[in-house]
């Protein structure tokens, strides 16, 4: 999945947050980690997955 550009995947931190991971890779390495939490940010993901914003599934 592709997250602000970079490449990244969506995951439930220990089954309840809902969270995206990005990253920057620059010549085949990881020079950069963007870990977003905030439910604010990621209500649209949330809605598209079927969680609400506690993580839960709808």
């Amino acid at each position: 999945m592709w997250i602000d550009g970079l490449p990244g995947y969506v995951s439930l931190e220990r089954g309840k947050v809902l969270q995206t991971t990005a990253l920057n890779i620059v010549d085949g390495r990881v020079v950069e980690i963007f870990i977003t939490r905030n439910p604010d940010k990621l209500e649209r993901i949330a809605a598209e997955l079927g969680l609400s914003q506690s993580g839960g599934v709808h």
